[in-house]
């Protein structure tokens, strides 16, 4: 007989925004996000100019906490090409200090950046398009960091030791606040 699936919102979720009415975290968690810039909500998702606007996060857990293991996904729908761009939404954590992760589109690529992991940035291979839903997973665990999109493995690296520091939250969505500089800003749709 099949397992009964798994609720993802039942169990180890620390952050969830459905971007309903506002920034907030539906976890239950307390983990409410704000909206910077023009940034506004729209029929259940989160609307992006490219132009200084993002959702601030707080850090999970509180200013000091780390985290060895996590999975972060999103739905992206850039309104324009982003294969220009080097990088461009996701989301990343505020400033690049040991644990940060940036988990974005690198010229219209999957990519992560984790500051602590050997062998630099993992990087998809498929172009995510303008004007089309694309879903993205970065997952961490004791042995292994993976990129996903649409469900298809982009790239992965094996860990020759668990990432112990990672900082979860404490970021930016949609664009990269890099010391009080909104950097980074994708135009377009997030959820």
């Amino acid at each position: 007989e099949p397992e009964e699936p798994a609720d993802p919102l039942a169990e180890g979720l620390v952050a969830y925004y459905p971007f309903d009415e506002d920034a907030g975290d539906a976890s239950g968690n307390g983990n409410d996000g704000t909206l910077l810039g023009d940034a506004f909500i729209l029929d259940g998702v989160l609307v992006l100019d490219g132009d200084d606007d993002a959702v601030d996060v707080p850090r999970i857990g509180g200013d000091d906490a780390v985290v060895s293991e996590c999975s972060i996904s999103m739905w992206v729908f850039p309104t324009a090409d982003l294969s220009g761009m080097q990088f461009a939404g996701g989301m990343n954590t505020n400033g690049w200090v040991d644990g940060a992760v940036h988990f974005k589109l690198s010229y219209g690529i999957v990519n992560a950046g984790i500051n602590g992991l050997d062998g630099g940035d993992l990087q998809g291979t498929t172009v995510v398009m303008p004007a089309v839903w694309s879903h993205m997973v970065l997952t961490i665990s004791g042995t292994e960091v993976a990129l996903y999109l649409n469900g298809m493995l982009e790239d992965f690296r094996v860990l020759e030791a668990p990432l112990e520091n990672l900082i979860l939250g404490g970021a930016t969505l949609g664009a990269w606040n890099n010391g009080g500089d909104i950097q980074r800003e994708m135009p377009g749709l997030m959820d």
